[in-house]
């Protein structure tokens, strides 16, 4: 591929009047720029994708043997940087144990991540894990973070005064359905970007995207739809050899940083389709996170993949492959016999099995050394050795290629059984250590990648949107949920979000058990050594809880508990009511009290006897009256 002349064109001021036409001829400069910049990269990925696929010509498949290892290494290393979805943790800046908002506003922002990363993650489509087969592949793999929004037109409510009277009648508007922040996959070479030597110094990021002529009318309108060139492409469908033949466009979706503008450009179109200010205003501007990137230095960012670290050892392999393979199909039995013996030709034969084989003359047969005198074989010995070296040539280069890219054979499931626990604990550690920095940079890829869909969120997302789909009124925290997302919407709160490498590999399920067996244990220690302290002085209780939770947040997980904890504070806080009495008190209460009634009856039934017969009474105290309410007989004191 020929390099394009370059032009240098200057930015035009935003009051010129050719202003269009001006930006579609200066971005046109900055993409063949770049086109040429990166022309070796890109000659040598196509290459690349077509040795992983392993495609080739038919003329070079005549006998040609390729054990395609660089597709079995790149398989392995997918399993184990993201072999499951990442788990998101959103937290506060400030973990305060009073704070239950903030709590719960990083809860709801976890939820809305997690929810809509579990259901890429299981899309076949996933954008995660196309951008890390390229970066395994080709070295370079982008994703790109946009606000979508659904919206239906409904009917509002008649507009009403103060005193309830109408005064309008209803009307038709557009409401918000649904919104999403979906991050799409950016193929490599649908990826551009100023050239530069590190990601802080790039000026400007751009994707290629391929527009049918109805999206370019729905996004641009008739009339710019009408100038932008519209290229044939043949799609090729993998199931089967039936090709699509398509008409789009090629449109370049540009953010300049330096400009604070977002461009839509096409090549050969004769002015910018469209120009917009800063629309999400992201934090770094950008609406992608840094590419992945394999091996690179500080005199370019066009990365170098892997394949080629390794591809004299690659290119070895396939020919010793080769011969390897051409040798095996020469080992089969051949040899020449004395024409004038023809019965020794039914040696091999099937159906001389046990049986004797007649020779004409056997006296001469007898002198020239018999079977060995009148048949020679093809010697195989020379090829078995050579096969046996080419073999051991084979398996040198194999494993010339794990050191090179670092792949353990731990990390590939195999195993000596002859190698002690230490040699195997090195082969990990050795693997480990390799692959732990493509797992680090993958973790802050996502991690980047997750932060630009939280500010979509934080911002542009309705609050009901946010509620919908964190779903927190069904959970415990529901009573803080309308505070924590007003709070969360608060541009002067920062949340700190957080991938974990190994959130995102195989699960190591021994792992997890101890981690939950370690928070059970730390809780059961604190429990038993702080009870006597809560038996002794009950009124501990509450900042003991605090110091428990405080204890707990520092586990991995731990941050699960803390609703729990905050629940067993609250009720411990409160006062206790009077604990109710059961049905067996009851019953003797209520005899008690039909006793006394009964009592203070009989006495007041004695006092008026004795008023009607005369007799001098004088009150007495309650307990003497009731003592002697029983004896039917009017008590008279002195």
């Amino acid at each position: 591929m020929a390099a394009e002349p370059l032009t240098e064109v200057e930015f035009p001021a935003a009051d010129d009047p050719t202003r269009p036409v001006k930006l579609a001829e200066y971005w046109g400069s900055e993409l063949t720029a770049f086109k040429n910049w990166a022309e070796k990269y890109t000659t040598r990925s196509l290459k690349i994708e077509a040795r992983y696929l392993d495609e080739r010509e038919k003329a070079e498949m005549t006998g040609v043997s390729v054990l395609n290892l660089f597709w079995s290494n790149t398989e392995v290393m997918i399993a184990a940087l993201y072999a499951r979805a990442p788990t998101i943790d959103v937290s506060r800046t400030f973990r305060d144990p009073n704070d239950d908002i903030g709590r719960v506003a990083a809860n709801i922002m976890e939820r809305v991540i997690n929810n809509d990363i579990q259901v890429e993650f299981d899309s076949e489509e996933s954008a995660m894990r196309d951008a890390i087969l390229d970066r395994l592949v080709v070295g370079l793999g982008q994703i790109w973070a946009r606000y979508e929004v659904e919206t239906a037109k409904q009917m509002s409510p008649p507009l009403q005064d103060a005193s309830g009277k109408i005064i309008g009648k209803p009307q038709e508007v557009e409401v918000i359905v649904d919104e999403k922040s979906p991050l799409d996959f950016v193929r490599w070479e649908d990826f551009a970007f100023g050239p530069s030597r590190r990601w802080r110094d790039v000026p400007w990021v751009a994707r290629r995207v391929y527009m049918t002529k109805d999206k370019q009318v729905a996004r641009f309108g008739q009339t710019i739809a009408d100038t932008i060139p519209t290229e044939t492409r043949s799609l090729t469908s993998k199931e089967a050899d039936i090709k699509k033949v398509v008409k789009e466009a090629e449109v370049w979706e540009i953010w300049s940083k330096v400009h604070k503008e977002v461009f839509w450009f096409a090549e050969g179109a004769p002015t910018i389709l469209d120009v917009k200010p800063d629309p999400i205003k992201f934090p770094g501007f950008f609406p992608c996170p840094p590419p992945l990137l394999a091996s690179t230095t500080t005199a370019s960012l066009l990365p170098k993949c892997e394949y080629y670290l390794a591809q004299d050892q690659y290119e070895e392999l396939d020919l010793v492959t080769t011969r390897i393979h051409l040798l095996t199909e020469a080992i089969r039995v051949v040899g020449v016999y004395d024409k004038n013996n023809e019965a020794i030709k039914n040696v091999l034969s099937n159906k001389s099995m046990n049986e004797m084989i007649p020779v004409n003359n056997w006296t001469l047969f007898a002198e020239k050394g018999g079977l060995k005198g009148s048949v020679d074989w093809f010697p195989l010995e020379t090829i078995v050795l050579t096969l046996e070296k080419l073999t051991m040539r084979k398996t040198e280069l194999i494993q010339e290629i794990y050191q090179i890219l670092g792949i353990s054979d731990i990390m590939r499931g195999m195993s000596n059984p002859n190698e002690t626990l230490g040699a195997q604990n090195l082969k990990a550690q050795f693997g480990g250590a390799r692959i732990g920095r493509t797992q680090a940079a993958i973790s802050l890829f996502v991690q980047n990648a997750v932060n630009l869909k939280a500010h979509i969120i934080k911002t542009l997302y309705q609050a009901t949107t946010i509620m919908k789909k964190s779903q927190i009124e069904s959970s415990l925290d529901a009573k803080y949920a309308p505070q924590a997302i007003q709070q969360l919407k608060d541009p002067s709160m920062v949340y700190r979000i957080k991938v974990a490498a190994d959130s995102m590999a195989s699960p190591e399920w021994l792992s997890e058990k101890q981690q939950r067996s370690e928070v059970i244990q730390a809780i059961s220690q604190f429990i038993g050594m702080t009870m006597p302290l809560i038996e002794k002085s009950p009124e501990a209780s509450p900042y003991l809880i605090k110091i428990l939770q405080w204890a707990v947040a520092g586990f991995k997980g731990g941050e699960e508990l803390e609703t729990v904890l905050d629940e067993a504070f609250t009720a411990m806080s409160q006062p206790k009511p009077p604990p109710q009495p059961n049905p067996m008190q009851i019953a003797e209460l209520e005899k008690t009290k039909s006793e006394t009634a009964n009592k203070a009856a009989g006495a007041e039934k004695l006092i008026a006897e004795a008023k009607q017969i005369g007799l001098e009474t004088r009150l007495m105290p309650a307990e003497l009256v009731l003592e002697n309410a029983s004896d039917k007989a009017p008590v008279r004191t002195n």
